[in-house]
């Protein structure tokens, strides 16, 4: 039996992709090809110009002197920067309150090198767009060789409000 660390915490795991997750993950699986997981350097933009603007890659950094895993964005596409309440490019998780353990986000993010395999969740949206509800998010490892990871593919796709008849 694995032991959860205290620092992760319930998830609503998914396994009803969207297309947008279900491209981003048929997309890492054919790059991963025998591998545990493909590295950074496997992904070409050219290739998923679509899902571009719903990309997050997120630096696998030390863990902190609690033993707590920490990651740092490094690149953030538009579409997600657009939703978010500010610009998170080179801040680290453990710097954001609402992000930093233990929240759903980082449990997801750390779930992924406990597994060494991708997760997918359905997140609360923090944000100031009062049509999105959550988002669902596919986080990915990345690595150089089949035992490290050291960066995580994210694509997240915002759940839109249904609209009642008095709404449209």
């Amino acid at each position: 039996m694995v032991v959860q660390p205290d620092y992760l915490v319930d998830l609503e795991e998914i396994t009803d992709l969207s297309p947008a997750l279900q491209q981003a993950h048929d997309y890492w699986d054919g790059l991963r090809g025998t591998r545990a997981f493909p590295s950074r350097d496997d992904i070409d933009p050219l290739d998923i110009p679509k899902l571009l603007p719903k990309v997050e890659l997120i630096d696998v950094l030390p863990p902190t002197a609690n033993g707590i895993p920490d990651f740092r964005y490094r690149l953030i596409g538009t579409g997600v920067d657009d939703i978010s309440t500010q610009f998170y490019g080179g801040r680290k998780v453990s710097d954001i309150p609402h992000q930093r353990a233990p929240s759903k986000l980082h449990s997801m993010l750390a779930l992924v090198l406990i597994r060494k395999a991708p997760v997918t969740a359905r997140l609360p949206y923090i944000g100031d767009d009062k049509e999105i509800e959550a988002v669902d998010n596919l986080v990915a490892p990345l690595g150089r060789d089949n035992e490290t990871i050291d960066m995580l593919l994210s694509i997240v796709d915002p759940i839109r409000r249904r609209r009642g008849p008095s709404q449209q």
